[in-house]
């Protein structure tokens, strides 16, 4: 048992620098910010009251700036993510803890992850290998981002 943790964590931080890596770049999906700058001629900006301009701009700082946890269950329960939001987006997904089958977790977390953080959502497909363990991320980032949201 201390074999199969020991492997989760090492892999959950093998999985948060590949992120890190991936996020690092910037690629389709940061026009976001490019939107953000050439809107801040307005008195108000990013607080827009109760009227939505497009419904584009409600995504755009959905989530409070932070890290929040988030607790899932997969085929174990005891999913534990840290999930980091900066400029209004998911920017990092780090697995804390969990006591799922470190093989189908690993699969699970190395699909879902990428997914969620290039979606900006939790409204991802679940790796068909490991659907415990894919649900129990999703929840458990959805726990988080519940804590997260403006």
């Amino acid at each position: 048992m201390k074999r199969a943790r020991s492997l989760c964590f090492l892999f959950s931080a093998v999985l948060s620098a590949a992120v890190l890596v991936g996020c690092a770049s910037d690629v389709p999906g940061n026009t976001t910010n490019t939107t953000t700058d050439t809107t801040t001629d307005g008195a108000s900006g990013n607080t827009g009251g109760g009227t939505d301009d497009s419904g584009t701009s409600g995504t755009q700082n959905k989530y409070a700036d932070g890290v929040y946890d988030g607790r899932g269950t997969g085929k174990e329960e005891g999913i534990l993510v840290h999930v980091t939001i900066k400029d209004g987006k998911i920017t990092d997904i780090e697995v804390i803890d969990c006591h799922d089958t470190p093989d189908y977790f690993e699969d699970a977390a190395a699909g879902v992850i990428p997914d969620i953080i290039e979606a900006q959502s939790t409204d991802v497909e679940a790796v068909s290998s490991a659907t415990y363990s894919s649900k129990g991320i999703i929840q458990a980032v959805q726990d988080a981002l519940s804590k997260a949201e403006i």
